[in-house]
């Protein structure tokens, strides 16, 4: 399995460590305690709506304010690194996103924007660069690790040949951050144990 060099080298941003240890064991303990929404997708003419073909992941509502705004202060403190790699400009962040993983969910390849879609939602259309922090550590055994499965599995980095097709997935450590073009083909393999904890946004 890939690690994080081999995903900076392919235009994928990676940052170790964006939130530490205790802060990571912190915002779980309160997602768990939050409620929970069943994840949707957005389509053009049906607008946000769940199909779980796709998406099967719970997204926490109850979060304190504190947290959110903490986490959005400091990924807003990275923007600049973010749009120097990225080599776009970036101008806001649309709201965060806690989201949890259960055995057996996930995430199927998708793009977080549509090229080519006059899309009614700016929210979606406004999307310049996708960001994932990870909260927990991703193994190959439950002993090791706080879930297995679960990759964040990308599509396209070596270029458009016959390796085209080929998924790459970026084995997660706790706190770390991953930012990328949201035109990029990317999916969640399916979790088969444990929880994974995830924060998601995106720059405008």
């Amino acid at each position: 399995m890939p690690f994080a060099p081999f995903f900076r080298e392919h235009g994928i941003f990676v940052v170790d460590d964006f939130l530490e240890l205790e802060v990571c064991r912190s915002i779980i303990s309160e997602m768990d305690l939050s409620d929970s929404v069943d994840g949707t997708v957005w389509g053009p003419g049906n607008g946000e709506h769940k199909r779980e073909e796709v998406k099967r992941r719970k997204e926490m509502v109850g979060v304190p304010e504190a947290t959110h705004a903490m986490v959005s202060e400091r990924l807003v403190t990275l923007a600049p690194a973010i749009s120097e790699y990225l080599d776009i400009e970036v101008s806001a962040l649309q709201p965060i996103k806690f989201t949890r993983y259960d055995t057996g969910d996930y995430y199927r390849m998708h793009r977080d924007v549509m090229p080519g879609v006059d899309t009614s939602m700016p929210l979606v259309g406004d999307r310049k660069v996708s960001v994932i922090v990870f909260l927990g550590q991703e193994g190959d055994t439950p002993d090791e690790a706080d879930y297995c499965g679960g990759n964040l599995t990308f599509y396209g980095l070596l270029g458009q040949g016959p390796l085209q097709g080929l998924g790459l997935p970026l084995e997660s450590e706790k706190g770390m951050l991953v930012a990328f073009k949201p035109d990029i083909f990317h999916e969640v393999t399916p979790v088969t144990s444990g929880t994974r904890h995830t924060i998601t946004t995106w720059f405008m």
